[in-house]
């Protein structure tokens, strides 16, 4: 063989190798991550057809590989929460109070059983935090393009995307707080230092995007993501000259936004909430439609009245039957603003005690290897859990796809730090 035709021969095989890593199973599965996350920000529409695609392609990895009961034991508790909930949206929709709720309304808690296809498909191959630092730097890339075209245009008001603001500032404040425990997780050699810092850099862009959002909820998913960061000092590092100096910058920050009118306003609202008879404002409102999800609970506490059909609820037991006092047209809300309470009016008794088992299990996860990866899933898990104090997290389809994501990359990173993923198995 001639010399050029040998190096000919060579630059076609290392071109075949490229596109066979491009195109692998693998590189599918990343990629579509990649752009559910890009997509946040601009085109919800987008990001849901990528996850749709990532759950089909998901299964066919798993099809491929097998093995997929062997897989199962390893997070059986999690497989047995998410099909309690499932099973119990779907046993509710069908005993519904109201035959005009829509079975669409059951899709979201199915929908979460994707949390198990995708883990386990990415599972079968053999993932390093490269994958999922890139995973995690494109949400926060795509949150940093969105606060310079927000700055350019010259938005002064709420940011809030395509979406509602609350939502976004919650969502923000979460990849925020995932970027910066990812960059002190890091692990690489001398010559990749410029990675944890860009993560730092795209994860305080995140948190000042959520700080514009006006979103008074995120603070708690801040405060998370300090004691997260806090507990790995403390437990991997256990350097407690950073601890104070974090501490010290908090009561510092803390002094700085101590006089914001939203701070304030906040308090005031929380002070006459508290006090009774107060519906006006969005905390009074939540606290209103807090009782009236409660009130209707009382009449159907174990089925609850099914999904989709608090809208139609509400007609019949407001105010006269349960005497709360909201300044909107009756029926105008069909959802309850807390996951928790949306869940325990239309799933009852059975539904709510699902999600906080699923929530229980996705925190024991992290909390048994805290010291070893477990502090994202734990950050992500508990964040989640906040900001459904006052969301439903599960009411539309785009928020259900941050779920499942932010979990998976949890799980995954959790399983990539030397765990032995048998020990998920967690507690027998």
């Amino acid at each position: 063989m001639l010399p050029n035709s040998r190096q000919s021969f060579k630059k076609i095989q290392i071109i075949r190798r490229r596109l066979s890593v491009i195109l692998s199973q693998r590189s599918v599965l990343i990629g579509l991550m990649m752009i559910c996350f890009a997509a946040q920000p601009w085109s919800r529409d987008t990001g849901i057809v990528a996850y749709q695609l990532l759950v089909l392609f998901s299964c066919f990895v798993l099809f491929r590989h097998g093995g997929i009961l062997r897989s199962l034991k390893n997070i059986r508790w999690l497989v047995v929460g998410l099909l309690l909930l499932a099973f119990t949206s779907i046993i509710s929709w069908l005993f519904r109070e109201y035959q005009e709720a829509p079975f669409r309304a059951v899709k979201p808690y199915i929908l979460l059983l994707s949390i198990i296809l995708i883990f386990l498909a990415l599972q079968s191959f053999k993932l390093t935090q490269r994958h999922l630092l890139l995973i995690a730097f494109t949400a926060g890339l795509s949150l940093t393009v969105y606060a310079i075209s927000e700055h350019l245009s010259g938005n002064y008001r709420r940011w809030s995307a395509v979406e509602n603001a609350v939502d976004f500032g919650n969502y923000s404040a979460i990849i925020g707080g995932l970027l910066i425990l990812l960059a002190v997780h890091f692990k690489g050699d001398k010559g990749r230092k410029f990675v944890p810092a860009l993560l730092l850099i795209v994860g305080g862009i995140a948190f000042y995007a959520s700080f514009r959002s006006g979103t008074r909820s995120s603070l708690a998913i801040v405060v998370l993501a300090l004691v997260g960061l806090l507990l790995y000092i403390l437990i991997a590092k256990r350097n407690w000259t950073v601890i104070g100096l974090i501490l010290l910058s908090g009561l510092v920050a803390g002094y700085a936004i101590k006089d914001n009118p939203r701070i304030g306003y906040m308090g005031v609202e929380l002070t006459k909430a508290m006090e009774g008879n107060y519906s006006s404002g969005s905390l009074g409102q939540r606290l209103e439609l807090w009782r009236l999800s409660a009130c209707i609970a009382k009449d159907t506490p174990v089925f609850g009245v099914g999904p989709g059909a608090l809208k139609y609820a509400q007609l019949d037991k407001w105010p006269e039957r349960c005497g709360v006092t909201i300044h909107a047209p009756r029926g105008y809300f069909y959802q309850a603003h807390s996951v928790y309470f949306q869940t325990l009016a239309t799933l009852g008794g059975g539904g709510l005690l699902s999600l906080l088992f699923v929530f229980g299990v996705l925190v024991f996860f992290g909390v048994q290897r805290l010291n070893k990866g477990g502090i994202p899933l734990v950050f992500v898990s508990l964040s989640f859990m906040s900001a459904g104090l006052t969301v439903d997290l599960f009411f539309k389809d785009f928020l259900v796809v941050r779920f499942v994501l932010l979990v998976v990359i949890g799980l995954c990173w959790l399983q990539l730090q030397n765990y032995d993923t048998r020990r998920l198995e967690g507690v027998t």
